[in-house]
C-alpha cells in the first residue's frame, strides 16, 4: 500500500527454521540450493550461507560471526565480531582501503567522547601512529624508525620528554625503588644547565 507500512512474515514452529532459499537450473544437488537465509528458532541465530556453504552468522546475542558458528574461547569482551579461519596454513584478518594519499584507522571511543585511542595508518608518507587519550604517542615512520612523543624520529629509536622526568628507563621487578633503580636516561637541556 502506497501509505502504509508493508512486509513478508515467514511463520515456524518454536523450535523449527523459517528460510529462503536460492536455487539454480542445473537441476543437481549442489545447484539446489546454493544459497539461503535462515532463521532457526531453536536458539534464535540467523545464517547466510553462499555457494551452498554458511558464510556468516548472527546469534541471539547479535554478536556477528564470520567463518564460524560460535564465539569459541574469544573473550566475552571482545566477542561483537569473531572471524574465524582455522584450516591449517592458512589465516584470517581484515583489509581497510584508502586512498594513496588517505588514512586507515581503527577508532576507540567512549561514551564521552571519540578517538582516545587509535591506531592509524597514513598513506601519504606510509607511517604508523598509535594514539592514547586523544593524541598520538608512538610513529613507525616509513624507514622503520621509532618516534614516541616524536612524529618525525631522526634515529631508530627517539624518545622525546615534555617535562623534566626520564626519557628511558630500564629497570626489572627486583628493583622497584631507590635513586639507583636499573638504568635511567634523561635529556640534557643546555640552557638550564
Amino acid at each position: 500500500h502506497d501509505t502504509q507500512n508493508s512486509g513478508i512474515t515467514i511463520r515456524s514452529g518454536i523450535a523449527s527454521q523459517g528460510a529462503v532459499y536460492f536455487s539454480d537450473t542445473t537441476g543437481t544437488a549442489a545447484g539446489t540450493y546454493v544459497g539461503n537465509i535462515i532463521y532457526d528458532h531453536s536458539d534464535n541465530h540467523m545464517r547466510f550461507a553462499t555457494s551452498g556453504s554458511e558464510a556468516l552468522r548472527i546469534d541471539s546475542s547479535q554478536r556477528l560471526l564470520l567463518g564460524t558458528t560460535s564465539v569459541g574461547s574469544a573473550s566475552a569482551y571482545y566477542d561483537n565480531l569473531i572471524i574465524s579461519n582455522t584450516t591449517s596454513g592458512e589465516g584470517s584478518g581484515i583489509t581497510l582501503f584508502a586512498a594513496t594519499n588517505g588514512f586507515n584507522a581503527v577508532d576507540f571511543a567512549d561514551t564521552a567522547a571519540v578517538g582516545r585511542g587509535r591506531i592509524t595508518y597514513s598513506h601519504s608518507d606510509d607511517s604508523l601512529r598509535i594514539d592514547t587519550a586523544g593524541s598520538e604517542r608512538l610513529r613507525i615512520a616509513s624507514d622503520g624508525d621509532i618516534g614516541i612523543n616524536e612524529t618525525t624520529p631522526e634515529a631508530k629509536l627517539e624518545v622525546r620528554s615534555s617535562d623534566a622526568t626520564y626519557s628511558l628507563k630500564i629497570t626489572n621487578d627486583q628493583n622497584t625503588s631507590g635513586s639507583y633503580n636499573g638504568l635511567s636516561i634523561a635529556g640534557y637541556d643546555e640552557n638550564t644547565g
